[in-house]
């Protein structure tokens, strides 16, 4: 699957094939029938900027005034397995029994780690689920991907359509009446690149979606679907859609029933292949086949870090050496590294030489905002900037689109998000503080935003929460938006000495008493963040006899 075929010729193929019992033809960049002819450049065209476009080729910068790191160089491949385990919707996301997480844990151990390019590339199976853990790569995966597909680097497909969940559905809500369903939205996006002949960059083009009632563009955008279908054809091959993110639409009832049935839907047309965290994905999408990310073993570890600091030109050489001997004296820090987001991580702050690494997930975030606080201010040559007060209403802003906002919890907002809630507290400057520090994203060229990686966000709730009294967050466990937020939670409880609310929290997940054996292990996850292996003296018995006896 290395030896790349020249993707603009398979496509004139694939089109020549499946237009030929129509009677239909391709000359150059149009398609010959016989009632007409239809322009083909916009896909040609989209083919080229998708696998040269930085969004799919580039991993995004976290913080600084870097452009972000060739993907080609740092990505380490991702293993996959396939999964056994069904989701049980409505029991924290997909939550299983103790005895079936026990069991799911053993086979991953066990299990044959597949490429994931041969297992997602092959054309052997059409509609696939990826799951994962927060940070594990997913949405990586998914983008390389694409740009491998487009490049024809995957045999098996020739068109991608790589579209973020949560994006689509906010553009659903925004634009309800004009139709647009997953289909018409890729149809759309190829659109809107050939229409704009100067575009250099995929991921920089305008978004139509408000002139869809165009004539012009409707029977552009018809036209576009209608050809993606020819080529699917029956066999559902050379197109492949790639939807990341199922569980950050999972809060929304509205968004689960829809996008559910329209994913489903789908299938009879298309192949496809959805990327979502465990818990939230509800299920009952009919998959083929399902797989699991696996975690990186220690090989991936060793290259993830060794590729990261090949591309840090101001980082010492000697940097990746402490971080790989940090990691593997310490099993916290090797159970970190495991997680691909979190190994990056570990990387930024080594690379700024403050000597020995955190070992919990909440001090690793509260020294990341430090340091991109610090790099800001350096940069800048302004003391002024993004400081802990901008810090504080971040937070809280965070917060409030988690608890109080329409449509809460939710990670997008936008310039009317950020007004409403300054009617409350003065807001700081969007662009001077938050923008410019590269922790905050602009989706595309609108209006709207989103924190560089979703267990930012999180880890903020979480942040602002360790302030509030702990029966604002006891109860938050039920939702799978919450259960990495709580994790944080409980490892801030720990640093700041707060053990009545951190008991007060786990005793909430396990009275009443948790015969199946579902909230325990999240309790358990909560003891692990806050370092507590007995957990005696914080709840008066140690949860590890209760965990056996229940197994």
């Amino acid at each position: 699957m290395s030896s790349p075929t020249d993707p603009k010729q398979r496509l004139t193929d694939a089109i020549a094939a499946a237009y030929a019992p129509y009677g239909g033809t391709v000359a150059g960049e149009t398609l010959l029938l016989p009632d007409g002819e239809r322009p083909l450049q916009a896909l040609f065209r989209y083919l080229e900027l998708v696998a040269r476009s930085r969004e799919f080729t580039y991993l995004p910068p976290l913080f600084g005034p870097g452009e972000g790191l060739p993907m080609a160089g740092m990505y380490v491949e991702l293993a996959v397995s396939n999964s056994r385990a069904a989701p049980m919707p409505g029991l924290l996301g997909a939550s299983l029994t103790l005895a079936a997480a026990q069991e799911q844990r053993r086979l991953q151990q066990l299990a044959q780690r597949l490429n994931a390019d041969d297992a997602l590339g092959s054309g052997r199976q059409h509609n696939m689920v990826v799951l994962g853990d927060p940070g594990g790569g997913k949405t990586s995966l998914l983008k390389r991907a694409t740009a491998r597909i487009a490049s024809g680097l995957w045999p098996a497909w020739i068109v991608p359509l790589y579209i973020p969940l949560r994006r689509y559905w906010e553009s659903r809500r925004r634009f309800p009446n004009t139709g647009l369903t997953l289909l018409r939205h890729a149809a759309l996006r190829i659109v809107e690149v050939g229409q704009q002949p100067f575009l250099s960059d995929y991921g920089t083009a305008s978004t139509l979606h408000p002139k869809l009632a165009a004539p012009e563009i409707l029977a552009d955008v018809d036209a576009m679907e209608s050809l993606l279908s020819q080529i699917s054809g029956v066999k559902k091959q050379h197109v492949l859609f790639l939807l990341d993110g199922l569980d950050e639409i999972a809060s929304d009832p509205e968004a689960v029933e829809v996008l559910g049935d329209e994913i489903r839907h789908l299938a009879y047309g298309f192949s496809w292949v959805v990327a979502s965290r465990r818990a939230g994905f509800f299920g009952g999408l009919e998959e083929d086949i399902r797989y699991e990310v696996l975690s990186l073993d220690n090989d991936g570890i060793e290259q993830l870090v060794r590729n990261w600091f090949r591309h840090q030109e101001q980082a010492p050489a000697s940097a990746g050496d402490r971080v790989l001997s940090q990691v593997a004296g310490n099993p916290r820090l090797l159970a970190m590294a495991r997680n691909p987001f979190l190994l990056t991580l570990l990387c930024h702050l080594q690379a700024a030489e403050i000597g020995d690494l955190p070992l919990y997930r909440s001090a690793v975030y509260e020294r990341i905002f430090k340091l991109a606080r610090e790099q800001l201010q350096h940069r800048e040559k302004d003391k002024t900037r993004f400081g802990l007060a901008e810090l504080e209403f971040l937070s809280g802003f965070c917060r409030h689109l988690y608890t109080d906002a329409p449509r809460a919890p939710r990670h997008l907002f936008d310039r009317d998000d950020w007004v409403a809630f300054a009617d409350k507290t003065p807001a700081p400057d969007l662009e001077r503080h938050f923008l410019a520090s590269r922790l905050l994203d602009r989706w595309g060229e609108g209006d709207d935003y989103h924190l560089a990686h979703l267990t930012l966000h999180e880890y903020l709730v979480a942040r602002n929460l360790a302030d509030a009294p702990v029966g604002t967050a006891i109860g938050r466990a039920y939702s799978p938006h919450w259960r990495m937020v709580l994790r944080f939670l409980a490892g801030l409880y720990r640093e700041r000495s707060r053990e009545e609310e951190l008991g007060g929290l786990i005793r909430s997940l396990l009275a009443p008493v948790d015969l199946n054996g579902l909230l325990y292990i999240e309790a358990a996850q909560l003891l692990l963040e806050a370092d507590i292996e007995d957990s005696t003296a914080l709840l008066g018995y140690d949860l590890r006899e209760n965990l056996w006896q229940l197994w």
